[in-house]
C-alpha cells in the first residue's frame, strides 16, 4: 500500500512541476510582450494585397460557331452544303424489236408491208408511221430507216424479212374456154378469207391475213394479183379491166 502512495506522490510531484514550469513559460512569455509594446516594437502582420480577379467577360455567340458547326448530330448547323453524289447512270433501254418485212410496194405512193406478230400482224406502212415503238423514216426497195428515240436505224430489208411467211398462194385456175376474165368467187361466207382488205390507194386493197384465193380470183369486180419478189410473195387486188 504504501509502494502505491510513493508512486502516486512521485506522478502529482511530476504533474506540479510541468504545471510550474508552464506557468513559468507563459508568465515570461506576457512579460516579453508587454515590454515589446511598452517599447512600441511589436511588429503587425503583413498582409500583401490579392492580384484582382479576372473580369468575366460577356458571352458572344461567335466564339461558339466552329463549335456549332462541328457538332456531328446536327449536320445541317454547317453552312457548307455538301451535295449528295449523283447516282450512277442507268444503262440504255435495250432497242424494242425491229418489225417483220413482208414486201413493199413501190408504184404510185411508197408503201412498205411490216408486221410485229408475224404473219397475223401485217399491216400497210408508209413514210411517216409508227410500227410498235419505231418510226418510219424513209424506205426504198432495199432499205428501210427507223427511229427510236432520237435515234434512227437503217436495216436492210432483206435482213427483216417474215421467217413465217403466209400460207402458200394456189396456182392459178385456168381459165374456161367459154370466155375470158378471170375465175368469179360468188357467195364467200368464211372469215374474209378470198375478199380483199384494206385500201391501198388508186383503187387497189391488200390481201386480207390468210387469204387463200387463187392468183386471178375475181371477187366483187376485183382481181387478185400475186406477185414474187426477193423477199418472198405479196399480194394485192386490183380492179379488174
Amino acid at each position: 500500500m504504501t509502494r502505491r502512495l510513493f508512486y502516486l506522490n512521485v506522478l502529482l510531484l511530476l504533474i506540479a512541476i510541468g504545471l510550474g514550469m508552464r506557468l513559468r513559460m507563459l508568465w515570461l512569455d506576457s512579460r516579453e510582450r508587454e515590454e515589446m509594446v511598452r517599447l512600441n516594437e511589436l511588429k503587425r502582420p503583413h498582409y500583401s494585397p490579392q492580384p484582382p480577379s479576372p473580369q468575366v467577360q460577356a458571352v458572344n455567340a461567335m466564339n461558339y460557331s466552329e463549335v456549332a458547326m462541328r457538332m456531328l448530330f446536327s449536320r445541317d448547323r454547317n453552312p457548307v452544303v455538301i451535295d449528295p453524289p449523283p447516282p450512277p447512270a442507268l444503262p440504255p433501254p435495250p432497242p424494242p424489236p425491229f418489225p417483220k418485212s413482208n414486201g413493199v410496194m413501190m408504184f404510185a405512193e411508197p408503201r412498205v408491208i411490216l408486221s410485229m406478230r408475224g404473219s397475223e400482224g401485217q399491216k400497210i406502212y408508209k413514210f411517216g408511221d409508227k410500227v410498235g415503238e419505231w418510226e418510219i423514216v424513209k424506205f426504198d426497195s432495199k432499205t428501210i430507216t427507223l427511229k427510236w428515240m432520237d435515234k434512227e436505224v437503217t436495216k436492210d430489208l432483206a435482213d427483216l424479212i417474215d421467217n413465217n411467211p403466209m400460207a402458200p398462194v394456189q396456182a392459178a385456175a385456168p381459165a374456161p374456154s367459154g370466155g375470158g376474165g378471170g375465175v368469179t368467187i360468188k357467195g364467200d361466207s368464211g372469215t374474209g378469207a378470198g375478199r380483199p382488205a384494206l385500201d391501198l390507194g388508186n383503187g387497189t386493197r391488200a390481201c386480207a391475213p390468210g387469204d387463200t384465193a387463187a392468183s386471178g380470183a375475181i371477187v366483187d369486180g376485183m382481181e387478185k394479183v400475186v406477185v414474187a419478189n426477193p423477199f418472198g410473195v405479196s399480194c394485192h387486188w386490183e380492179p379488174v379491166k
